[in-house]
């Protein structure tokens, strides 16, 4: 009895406490995703929110699935309870959110928030990486990257950057090897059955040109092009005597600048993207 007065005696302080606080404002907790909570969890929220925190000037609002709620009441006390008046004792107002969700808004939001990231961070900023920015945008768009993706793209950039000596999404670079970064990210991201093979030395360069296919036939001929590199191997390399020699040469140089040299030039593509999926694997 004495530990139930005190505990009773702190809980009547932290009200005094913050009803004090709620006469100079009003003060709103938002709690979201209660329904993913255990089942006890949630209901003992509830329950505590309601004994403890019913103070003039307070307000919770709940982000909840109130179907997978009443399931939770069902289960602690029984099936033939009615979980919705239930539920009644601590829910004052409801407003159902719709489950249809604008597609072009979604996709719109997640491209701000890669944009502002980017900014924040000094990513892709520079002139000589306006394709990347570009190609970035394109596959937000053809994957349907949600907001939670964008984040999990920047946290890997960010962690290949901080394990990297050269920081090709900062410095002036060209962009054949920021591409094979941003190539493995997106990947890592959105496909985890390619992203193993690839680990497991297993390229399958068709599915990987559909998967980074775009409808800006600008940003597919450079991504085509260093597929082209990681699909021929380690040591890639253009022959005098093909057809298109010239214009392969000349993307090439586009891709990769200063380091593909020579008439014919050499790149080690393959490597670079296996060693990059498996720097990311590490720590993503």
């Amino acid at each position: 009895m004495d530990q139930y007065a005190h505990a009773q005696q702190n809980i009547e302080a932290l009200q005094e406490t913050i009803a004090k606080a709620t006469t100079q404002r009003p003060i709103l907790f938002f709690i979201d995703e209660l329904d993913r909570c255990r089942p006890d969890f949630a209901l003992s929220i509830l329950e505590l929110v309601k004994h403890v925190f019913d103070i003039p000037g307070i307000k919770f609002i709940f982000v909840a699935n109130l179907e997978q709620l009443k399931a939770a009441i069902r289960k602690r006390y029984g099936q033939d309870v009615d979980a919705g008046v239930y539920l009644e004792k601590f829910v004052k107002m409801e407003i159902g959110l719709s489950s249809h969700t604008n597609a072009k808004k979604h996709l719109h939001n997640s491209i701000v928030l890669f944009e502002r990231y980017a900014k924040k961070y000094g990513l892709v900023q520079v002139e000589q990486q306006y394709f990347i920015r570009e190609l970035i945008r394109a596959l937000i768009i053809k994957h349907n990257i949600s907001l939670r993706s964008v984040q999990k793209i920047i946290r890997l950039i960010e962690v290949y950057r901080s394990l990297t000596e050269h920081d090709c999404f900062v410095e002036e670079c060209y962009p054949g090897y920021t591409l094979i970064v941003v190539m493995s990210v997106f990947i890592s991201v959105v496909d985890k059955n390619m992203y193993q093979n690839i680990m497991n030395n297993i390229i399958e360069i068709d599915a990987i040109s559909k998967f980074m296919k775009t409808d800006d036939f600008r940003l597919n001929d450079i991504a085509e092009t260093v597929l082209e590199m990681v699909k021929i191997g380690d040591r890639f390399s253009v022959d005098r005597n093909c057809i298109d020699f010239d214009e392969k040469i000349e993307k090439c140089r586009i891709a990769w600048g200063r380091f593909y040299y020579g008439d014919r030039g050499e790149i080690d593509a393959r490597k670079k993207f296996i060693d990059t999926v498996s720097l990311l694997n590490l720590h993503g």
